[in-house]
């Protein structure tokens, strides 16, 4: 008899309880709903990539800069002797600035030694694919380790980087024999044609005459 009872009462509370959540579940439901916000639609930023493009389109369309000096920087062969591009006057320069954990940069190289083998014997054109952004070992290491024969050089504490004002790797200059940046390449891409397009511009600066000439 009294487990029976005990079974009433439960079976009571139980319903209480199971009719109290549904008058609350009411309530909430007859809650007056906050309006929708209408969709906003954010800008985002273009991503590194598409920056990139949109710098080397824009370096690529005023890659002739008559007139502006390239700055008379210094950096260091991997011997340690001192390299002042202030003295290289009369020649047909290309400075390449690279880094080791940079792929694109690396991709880049192999053309850049493919327009060494070519112009790159010539005693009125230097090369110089200077370490920047980088750790020196890192970038020692790999030009001993490469195939390449191009000149290496570093860039201690990226001073001659940062006096361009560049902030991107790999960035390429070709200065002609007055001293002055002719073109300006920022970043890489396989489907460029990066050799064809800097070799015919190192062909029209070497057909330039020298300076007083």
């Amino acid at each position: 008899m009294v487990l029976v009872v005990l079974v009433v009462f439960i079976w009571v509370d139980l319903g209480e309880i199971a009719s109290k959540v549904d008058s609350i579940e009411e309530k909430v439901a007859n809650l007056e709903k906050p309006p929708k916000k209408p969709l906003e639609i954010i800008e985002t930023k273009p991503t590194l990539e598409a920056e990139q493009k949109a710098k080397k389109k824009q370096v690529d369309q005023n890659s002739i800069i008559a007139g502006e000096p390239f700055p008379s920087l210094k950096f260091k062969d991997l011997n340690g002797n001192t390299v002042n591009i202030g003295r290289l006057k009369g020649k047909v320069v290309l400075i390449d600035f690279w880094a080791s954990w940079c792929v694109p940069c690396v991709a880049e190289l192999r053309e850049i030694d493919a327009l060494y083998a070519r112009y790159g014997s010539r005693d009125d054109v230097v090369f110089w694919a200077v370490g920047a952004q980088d750790e020196r070992q890192a970038a020692e290491r790999f030009a001993a380790t490469s195939s390449y024969s191009f000149p290496w050089a570093w860039d201690p504490g990226n001073a001659a980087f940062d006096a361009l004002g560049t902030r991107t790797v790999p960035s390429l200059y070709l200065i002609d024999r007055q001293g002055r940046i002719r073109l300006t390449h920022v970043g890489y891409s396989v489907d460029e044609g990066l050799e064809e397009h800097i070799g015919r511009r190192l062909a029209e600066l070497i057909a330039e005459p020298p300076p007083g000439g």
